[in-house]
């Protein structure tokens, strides 16, 4: 997300796992809200250009305003940029976003890489909104071992993960996102995604699908649980 000042300014928040924003009205918050606010602005109605017709008026605030960032676990971060211009600049080197992402595309950075494919889902210059949720979740989908070599998927391999990524992405967006432990949304509500996980976070659990126990093991540094018989290894 990124905020732009009316001296041109932007700053960009990048919410990680646990990040949020929240805005609170009147007293502090208490409780699970009130703790790791990294960062509070305290907000103040602005005044409508000269021009601007009776009904643009800003409604009166009762009351004090606080915009906070929040991110228990600190994955997340703000970054400044003196320009629009210049954040555009940086966002050019992402790769294509998730949400939408078609397989030619994905087939296209994928081939740029020999590192094991959750690796390459984790780097943000082959495919952007990809986390590690969503990654273990998409490759179990789209029955794909996350160790396998990026660039040796098959053709058919690549337009299910593709489309697996789409639909579980856009499923977990409408349910608010997967709340774990403490990520909640603006409005303070957690996120229902997590009833929707089938591989993440149930090492030695069930497969839903075989019913054999889920593997586990570490892909760059991240825990990555997947299926040693839906994602077999050697296909």
């Amino acid at each position: 997300m990124a905020i732009e000042a009316e001296d041109g300014r932007v700053l960009v928040v990048q919410l990680g796992m646990t990040g949020s924003m929240s805005i609170d009205q009147g007293r502090a918050p208490s409780g699970m809200q009130a703790r790791h606010r990294h960062v509070l602005w305290a907000l103040e109605a602005s005044s409508p250009p000269c021009d601007a017709p009776p009904s643009a008026a800003p409604r009166p605030i009762e009351g004090p305003w606080t915009l906070a960032f929040r991110d228990p676990r600190r994955f997340g971060g703000l970054t400044p940029y003196a320009t629009l211009h210049d954040l555009r600049t940086a966002w050019s080197q992402l790769g294509p976003d998730a949400l939408g992402i078609r397989s030619r595309a994905l087939a296209a950075n994928l081939l740029r890489t020999g590192r094991p494919i959750k690796a390459a889902l984790l780097d943000q210059s082959v495919i952007a909104g990809v986390g590690n949720i969503y990654a273990d979740e998409a490759l179990f989908k789209s029955r794909i071992n996350p160790l396998r070599p990026a660039n040796r998927l098959q053709a058919t391999e690549v337009t299910r993960l593709a489309g697996a990524l789409r639909t579980i992405l856009s499923k977990a967006a409408a349910a608010g996102g997967s709340t774990l432990q403490d990520y909640f949304d603006a409005l303070g509500n957690p996120g229902s995604a997590v009833q929707l996980h089938a591989v993440y976070g149930r090492a030695g659990q069930p497969c839903v699908a075989c019913g054999l126990p889920l593997s586990s093991c570490l892909v760059t540094a991240r825990t990555t649980t997947f299926c040693a018989h839906c994602q077999d290894l050697s296909t």
